[in-house]
């Protein structure tokens, strides 16, 4: 949780306004504790803080959705219809998933009452710059609500919390069958290891042989900081080598 000091301390070494006000609206903390942060740290009155918190994002778009949240908790939000449209919200104009589907066509078949498709769409956007882990929460709440599994959308949270890395892994002939989701094998990185949980995409499973995209969330992601996308990772398991990842892409933890 951020508290007085640290916001104090922020505002003294010259952090920029949206840079706190993102940070704020990143954490864990509800509005009511934020505007009191706020008005204790830059000494301010509530109206103020309000204020600051909306000039402080583009388009006050995260401010709005963590009113609605609050909203989600107290039990004045409970249909599928009201926690997707918070969600799409959140997707910037003009982003496009893989498949072309817009903002716009999402918030349409909300209208028409097709959430199944508007659900599988908003999961489909590519990229982390800017999905916050406040709509992956939107996205397990849809998910719970619907009847689906919601771990994948935690995972996601948990990247855009932390950071993560997506490579492509091959497993040799003689590796081990691998879970879709669950392990946290050790990975060779040069000239030390670090630890990574891992999520395989696309499939239950990934069987000796094979390739598939994988996600992974290093426990320290300061360790793989002098990795980039080219480089090659080994997988191990109980000390034995069990296949060769290469670094599609790093994603680092939001400041």
């Amino acid at each position: 949780m951020i508290n007085f000091y640290q916001l104090r301390a922020w505002h003294l070494d010259g952090v920029e306004e949206r840079v706190i006000v993102r940070r704020l609206l990143e954490s864990e903390m509800s509005k009511e504790d934020i505007l009191s942060a706020v008005v204790l740290a830059f000494e301010v009155s509530r109206d103020e803080a309000d204020r600051l918190m909306r000039n402080g994002h583009a388009d006050n778009v995260q401010y709005d959705l963590m009113r609605g949240l609050e909203m989600l908790s107290d039990g004045d939000i409970d249909e599928l219809d009201d926690v997707l449209r918070l969600a799409i919200a959140e997707v910037p104009p003009g982003l496009r998933t893989a498949a072309g589907v817009t903002r716009e066509d999402i918030d349409e078949h909300v209208a028409r009452g097709r959430v199944q498709p508007a659900f599988d769409a908003l999961g489909d956007f590519e990229g982390h710059v800017w999905q916050t882990a406040r709509y992956w929460d939107l996205l397990a709440e849809a998910a719970v609500q619907i009847g689906c599994d919601p771990a994948w959308f935690h995972w996601r949270r948990g990247e855009a919390l932390s950071g993560g890395v997506l490579a492509e892994l091959t497993l040799y002939p003689t590796a081990e069958t691998v879970p879709q989701q669950g392990t946290r094998p050790v990975w060779v990185l040069g000239g030390h290891r670090g630890v990574a949980a891992m999520w395989i995409e696309g499939r239950p499973r990934l069987e000796a042989g094979q390739t598939a995209r994988v996600r992974l969330r290093p426990f320290l992601m300061s360790g793989w900081d002098h990795l980039n996308a080219g480089d090659r990772i080994t997988h191990q398991q109980y000390g034995e080598d069990q296949g060769t990842a290469e670094i599609l892409e790093m994603t680092p933890p939001r400041p």
